[in-house]
């Protein structure tokens, strides 16, 4: 039982660390420029009588033609973009399941 305790400490250990690694998204973090274009955006929205419309960009388009679809050249720089992606999706694979063992250790899972 103190074995299993010490288990789910140890993996709430390693949240907390996580998560205090991670990138903080509080107002404070943000560019200031960012912020001063929220607060005149937030200004002219909130006064009464404003002419305000959101867009939607998915029904908003009039004419299928000002946005044609684009065929990709298939050439050096597209293939080595798409080698890339089956490296990182590879490389991303093994390290779930990687993770995946570690936690079945750690907990005394067996595989199903």
């Amino acid at each position: 039982m103190e074995k299993r305790l010490i288990r789910y400490i140890l993996v709430v250990i390693i949240f907390f660390v996580g998560l205090s690694m991670g990138i903080d998204y509080h107002d404070q973090n943000r560019k200031s420029g960012l912020n001063k274009q929220i607060s005149t955006f937030e200004s002219i929205i909130t006064k009464p009588g404003n002419d305000f419309e959101p867009l939607n960009p998915i029904e908003d388009i009039e004419d299928e033609d000002e946005y044609p679809v684009v065929q990709v050249e298939h050439n050096l720089f597209t293939s080595l973009a798409k080698d890339g992606e089956y490296i990182l999706k590879k490389g991303l694979d093994l390290i779930l399941d990687g993770a995946n063992e570690i936690l079945r250790l750690i907990f005394g899972m067996k595989e199903s």
